[in-house]
């Protein structure tokens, strides 16, 4: 299994156990519904999720072991994303290495042209300080330095619209 697969593996698993805590505290929570009732005349939510939540830690495993699982995934998850980054920032092994040995001796430094003057703005030619050529488009005689619009053709046709019947 690659490094994404092992990533995306342990998010699902991840997700999973949370959803197994959720549904264990809401579980608790249920079962203890009428024993609380017997005991408080009114009892807010964020209470009763406390007691439930006391008692998985306390008088069940359930808890723990979820709490076990969820620290392994985010493990997981957390090694195989390290490694992907190493592995980016490693070397790969079909980049070209560099030869060893002597440095090449440097040649002679070009010698520039005796005949080229620097360009500076007086020397531009006339025809570099002219307007671009204009843009052609399908339609004689006209011109223009911006790209064409398309035309009502080229718009996409609305979907029709679609109407479910129920059998009767």
């Amino acid at each position: 299994m690659d490094l994404v697969d092992q990533m995306v593996a342990a998010q699902w698993r991840l997700r999973r156990i949370w959803r197994m805590q959720t549904c264990a505290l809401d579980l608790k929570m249920d079962q203890q519904e009428a024993e609380l009732a017997k005991k408080y005349q009114q009892i807010d939510q964020p209470t009763r999720a406390t007691v439930a939540l006391a008692a998985l830690a306390n008088e069940e495993r359930t808890l723990d072991i979820l709490l076990r699982y969820e620290t392994a995934h985010t493990r997981a998850h957390q090694r195989a994303l390290n490694s992907l980054f190493k592995m980016r920032n490693e070397k790969l092994r079909n980049d070209p290495t560099p030869k060893e040995g002597p440095e090449p001796e440097p040649g002679p430094e070009p010698t520039p042209e005796p005949n080229v003057q620097p360009v500076t703005p007086t020397s531009r030619s006339k025809e570099a300080k002219e307007a671009p050529e204009p843009i052609r488009t399908s339609q004689p005689g006209y011109e223009s330095n911006n790209p064409p619009t398309p035309i009502a053709t080229d718009m996409p046709t609305p979907m029709p619209e679609i109407t479910h019947e129920t059998p009767h």
